[in-house]
């Protein structure tokens, strides 16, 4: 038997390695393409030699094939396409009149849906494998082998709903010298290919461009032998990750490198850009970055066109800029700086340089009003205040804003809220007048915006769930911001039982739960009982005689509350003492024993160390009994009735 399972073993060991080697991918032939609905078109390389085999999916298969192949169908439809032997490339065309604009097709891209495994083929390129793919994920959990590739230029290029899951972050891609273009328009890529070796890399631009979702850490990239950059992360609009230490020693062009890079402020300022002479729009319509670059070493400049066109760049960070670049040795003649949004203070005699020594031509927001002025004496120079109009004699910070202490501004809770209600209660406190304040409240399914709040009085808000809250305080005018984090808590029900009656000292205990404050009601006379938490806690209730009906209620109403009436005597009690069914012993004692007895003096029933209190008469004969009573040391004859 043994020998009959290894010899079965060994008969399908072949055709485990045959699916492991080839290379699958799936097509729906009914998508729109070059060839008929019911077709699809491998698409090759003219310059690579090609014998290949191709399984169709369909049960038909074509051997030594040696270019583009053409198969037809039966029926349209989705397949699984399997190719094995010598194929070098898989080579997209499409037709594009603008790096920006979608691409034509000039095969069946959008036919083909994904790269299912990459097998054992080793692929000469990647240079627009997958141009214009639209439809095209990488659903492959092995990598493809790489390693007499040297570009991967286009090669996701236009594919708008790639994502790739599993990822591609293992590729070895330390072959590879070009990458330009290789994401570009991807929109939805956003993989971890951080640990990428890109060590050879030279070509690098357009890489991002376009990839909108891309936002991955690839600080750590050696970047060593990079020579072109250009727009790499052009209207990546996501992007923002620490590259700051790149080593960009061999860029030579990083024209609109970051441009459309909305979120991108990173500190890149200390970049060695030393060898780069070309610059242009390299930070045009990136309205978040604000670094000073200052350090960067421009001397080989000769274009910087568009530079901070549109960019978001602070007047202090252009001056540090301007006064930076201006110390250089040497610098390129009529140089063109476009930083048209951008205005100047400081940097006012740095820029004149610039265009006195070295013919620049600078096209900026000009300066600033009131650069180096004090018109409001609050010891902040004007272009440097934040706050123009600040109060003779207050306090102000670095920005010419007045100080208001963090501690003048509260935020409480007021009450908490009801069990399963949404009526707690905040109070904002400024305690300063003259103020405007906008409050921001967020949390738990709750958000409320409360504006123009005048300073000095209490402002309540209301009906809040129970939960934990974001407070912002705001007032505008001095740009004072302050954040809180409260906590509305929820009221417990109130909820207990009464544990122990004592008649002879006149005592009840009860446990209860639920609030840390009771009100105890006792025949009309009310108690407060305080408690550090809201967890089990014991109140005793003292002096107690006759009849009492007790109420405990928590701190608010919304509680709920625990009724309980009850008598209490020293002496030992039967009642009723007409009975059909059921009477009660009431009899404050460690030790109850019970006898019946007839008229006559016949015991008719014992119970010895009775636990429960009720006494079941129900099969006695209707007539007059005698109960005797022993608890503890005390003893009681009753006479009663079962009718």
């Amino acid at each position: 038997m043994k020998k009959n399972y290894f010899l079965a073993l060994l008969s399908f060991l072949p055709f485990l390695l045959s699916a492991q080697t080839e290379f699958i991918t799936t097509w729906k032939t009914d998508n729109p393409g070059v060839s008929e609905d019911n077709q699809i078109t491998i698409p090759t390389y003219p310059g690579e030699i090609y014998d290949y085999t191709v399984d169709w999916g369909d049960g038909t298969s074509d051997i030594n094939v040696t270019g583009d192949i053409v198969h037809t169908y039966t029926n349209a439809g989705t397949y699984q396409v399997s190719i094995t032997g010598v194929f070098p490339r898989i080579y997209f065309e499409a037709d594009i009149s603008e790096i920006d604009s979608s691409p034509i097709g000039l095969d069946d891209n959008n036919k083909l849906l994904s790269v299912d495994q990459w097998g054992i083929n080793q692929w000469t390129s990647m240079e627009r494998a997958f141009y214009g793919c639209e439809n095209l994920q990488i659903l492959a959990e092995d990598a493809p082998d790489l390693t007499r590739a040297w570009s991967m230029f286009s090669m996701f290029a236009f594919c708008t709903s790639f994502t790739s899951n599993p990822s591609i972050g293992n590729w070895d891609v330390s072959s590879i010298s070009h990458m330009m273009n290789m994401f570009l328009n991807a929109k939805l890529f956003n993989q971890d290919i951080g640990n990428w070796d890109v060590s050879n890399v030279t070509n690098i631009s357009y890489m991002f461009s376009g990839a909108e979702s891309f936002n991955q850490d690839i600080g750590n990239w050696d970047m060593s032998s990079v020579t072109d950059a250009q727009r790499m992360f052009q209207s990546a609009l996501a992007f923002n990750q620490d590259i700051s230490s790149w080593n960009l020693e061999s860029l030579r062009v990083m024209h609109g490198m970051f441009n459309g890079a909305r979120s991108f402020n990173q500190p890149i300022g200390n970049w060695d850009v030393s060898n780069v002479e070309g610059m242009a729009g390299v930070f045009s319509n990136t309205d978040s970055f604000d670094q000073s670059l200052a350090n960067w070493d421009v001397s080989k400049i000769n274009n910087l066109g568009g530079f901070f066109r549109w960019a978001g760049l602070s007047m202090e960070n252009y001056d540090k800029t301007l006064m930076g670049w201006a110390a250089l040795d040497s610098l390129q003649s009529g140089v063109s700086m476009d930083a048209r949004t951008v205005r100047y203070c400081e940097g006012g005699e740095a820029r004149q340089s610039l265009i006195d020594n070295y013919g620049w031509v600078i096209t900026d927001g000009g300066k600033v009003p009131y650069c180096n002025e004090d018109n409001d004496n609050d010891g902040v120079l004007d272009h440097l205040d934040n706050c123009l109009n600040s109060q003779p004699g207050w306090e102000v910070d670095s920005n010419g804003c007045e100080i208001v202490p963090h501690d003048a501004l509260q935020v409480y809770t007021l009450t908490p809220t009801c069990p399963g209600g949404s009526d707690g209660v905040l109070e904002v406190f400024l305690d300063a007048t003259g103020y405007v304040m906008d409050i921001s409240v967020s949390g738990f399914g709750y958000s409320n915006m409360f504006y123009d709040v005048v300073s000095g009085q209490p402002h309540t808000i209301e009906n809040i769930p129970a939960g934990s809250y974001s407070v912002a305080v705001w007032i505008n005018e001095i740009q004072y911001q302050q954040h809180f984090g409260v906590t509305i808590n929820e009221l417990g029900s109130v909820t207990g039982k009464r544990i122990q009656l004592d008649n002879k000292a006149g005592t009840a205990l009860y446990t209860v739960s639920g609030s840390t404050q009771y009100k105890v009601n006792v025949n009309g006379a009310e108690q407060i009982f305080s408690f550090e938490d809201d967890g089990e806690r014991s109140i005793q209730l003292n002096s107690l005689t006759g009849f009492n009906e007790v109420s405990i209620s928590g701190l608010n109403d919304c509680q709920g509350n625990l009724e309980d009436s009850f008598f209490i005597e020293d002496k030992i009690m039967l009642y009723p003492t007409i009975v059909s069914h059921e009477m009660y012993v009431l009899a404050d004692a460690d030790k109850l024993d019970l006898e019946i007895y007839t008229f006559s003096g016949r015991l008719i029933k014992a119970i010895s160390n009775m636990e429960s209190r009720t006494l079941d008469v129900s099969t006695l004969d209707s007539g007059m009994y005698l109960v005797k009573i022993i608890a503890d040391d005390r003893e009681e004859t009753i006479k009663i009735i079962k009718k």
